[in-house]
């Protein structure tokens, strides 16, 4: 997760990824420079669970550079997307993990998601394509996943990573 100036999302969002049903992972955090309160936060979340793994930049580096560091720093087979903002169904990583162990062919995965306004009511559904052709089809022309609701073999992405290179 990488993150800037959330203060006010960011306690909502940690511990809805702290209550998964599944909790055999390692929570990667990295602090783009933060000018609020977010980084007491996340320090205080880190001495509390011993998962988390806090990063901290000296100056703003940006979403895919911040990324791109915290692939490099995982241990783990699988990656999971996650966002400050955003907060997660309780058995998110548990489906999604479930999921790839059991369809090896698959490399990516993510999933809908609802819109919610500032009082975290649901106020909409974000629907994405299902069908695995018709997403390598809009592959070139849009995102076809809700970056915060993917989860990757970490293979892959450090393939992409050296491929970009």
């Amino acid at each position: 997760m990488s993150v800037i100036n959330e203060e006010k999302h960011i306690e909502k969002s940690i511990i809805s990824l702290l209550n998964q049903t599944y909790s055999n992972f390692e929570f990667l955090i990295l602090d783009d420079f933060s000018s609020d309160k977010t980084l007491k936060k996340l320090k205080y979340y880190e001495n509390k669970d011993k998962r988390i793994r806090l990063f901290t930049n000296k100056s703003t580096k940006g979403l895919a550079s911040n990324l791109n560091f915290l692939i490099k720093k995982s241990k783990f087979e699988y990656l999971a997307r996650a966002d400050a903002d955003d907060f997660y169904h309780t058995k998110r990583l548990e489906l999604q993990k479930n999921f790839l162990d059991n369809n090896r062919n698959i490399d990516i995965l993510g999933t809908d998601a609802f819109e919610i306004d500032r009082n975290s009511n649901i106020v909409g559904n974000i629907l994405k394509s299902k069908l695995n052709l018709k997403i390598k089809n809009n592959l070139y022309l849009q995102n076809p996943l809700i970056h915060s609701s993917v989860m990757i073999i970490a293979i892959v992405i450090s393939f992409l990573t050296f491929a970009q290179k």
